[in-house]
């Protein structure tokens, strides 16, 4: 696998970032987008990268199954938007 991100037609800096990874359970992909220019918005996309994918790591087990795996990223993805509402109010 590999990965590739674009500024855009509006953007003159790319602040995306991604990460192509493997566990022992399955190959993986994760793409933060850079929050539309704002100040520090590539430290943002790249801090949600390594959070995600580290997160992946750490919890998945040996012998998980797909679905367990599935379950799992179901889980980081509400946490992230919790995280997210929290910021906001």
């Amino acid at each position: 696998m590999w990965g590739i991100t674009n500024t855009g037609l509006v953007r003159s800096e790319n602040q995306d970032a991604y990460a192509v990874f493997e566990t022992g359970v399955f190959h993986g992909a994760v793409v933060c987008d850079g929050m539309g220019g704002a100040k520090s918005g590539n430290v943002a996309s790249s801090l949600a990268v390594e959070v995600f994918t580290g997160e992946v790591r750490r919890t998945q087990k040996a012998g998980m199954t797909p679905e367990k795996a599935a379950e799992l990223l179901k889980e980081l993805r509400a946490k992230e938007e919790e995280g997210r509402n929290d910021d906001q109010n």
